[in-house]
């Protein structure tokens, strides 16, 4: 997957107790079991599990993490180098250049899409106030995002309603419909730390939710 340096959207920070909670429906996606070979040893292959890589002097190794983690045996580490003008995707969903990465614990068409409103996943970082952009690939290859603050060095979740996710406007592939509508299914989900920033963060447990919206 190639992609291309992102302009600034809507930053927002969604978490249980911040105006959301849950309803009782939940659905595990993804919590990033199997092996996963550092970029050192692969780097250009496509071959492994997740789709990554970084372009324009920007650089991302992924690990597999078993010391550290939410859900199942391991977790996700990034390391990575992120420089102005760059550019990093860390992605595993179908319909994307490693087909390894299509391993979700359900298959896009087989989910009920309408019961639920919100993706989810948990995030370890560095309290670095940095940026995670979190994207979505929607049935017609059209991309949506959605901005994240690292505001903690613990485990956090992060709830995200699907009405939150903002069409990119910056970049989109050539055979994406582009009619700035979330098609469901949704195929791939990436993850992409904003410029300027370096360091190590983890992921795991990326699941979809039924929210609903608390009256104050």
């Amino acid at each position: 997957m190639h992609k291309v340096y992102v302009g600034f959207v809507m930053l927002v920070m969604l978490s249980l107790g911040a105006g959301y909670s849950f309803a009782a429906d939940s659905l595990l996606l993804d919590s990033f079991e199997g092996q996963i070979v550092p970029a050192g040893i692969t780097s250009g292959s496509m071959s492994g599990n997740v789709d990554y890589g970084a372009g324009g002097g920007s650089s991302v190794e992924v690990y597999a993490d078993d010391t550290d983690k939410v859900d199942g045996k391991q977790s996700l580490k990034i390391v990575f180098f992120a420089m102005p003008g760059g550019w990093i995707w860390v992605a595993r969903g179908y319909n994307i250049d490693v087909k390894g990465a299509g391993a979700w614990a359900v298959r896009p068409q087989d989910i009920k899409w309408d019961k639920y409103n919100a993706f989810s996943f948990w995030l370890k970082g560095t309290n670095s106030g940095k940026q995670l952009a979190l994207d979505i690939i929607d049935a017609k290859k059209e991309y949506f995002r959605y901005l994240v603050k690292d505001g903690s060095d613990k485990w956090k979740q992060v709830i995200v309603p699907f009405k939150a996710f903002e069409v990119r406007t910056d970049w989109q592939p050539n055979n994406a419909t582009k009619n700035k509508t979330l098609d469901f299914p949704i195929m791939t989900y990436q993850f992409e730390p904003r410029p300027k920033n370096e360091g190590e963060w983890s992921l795991d447990k990326v699941e979809l939710l039924k929210i609903k919206e608390e009256k104050k």
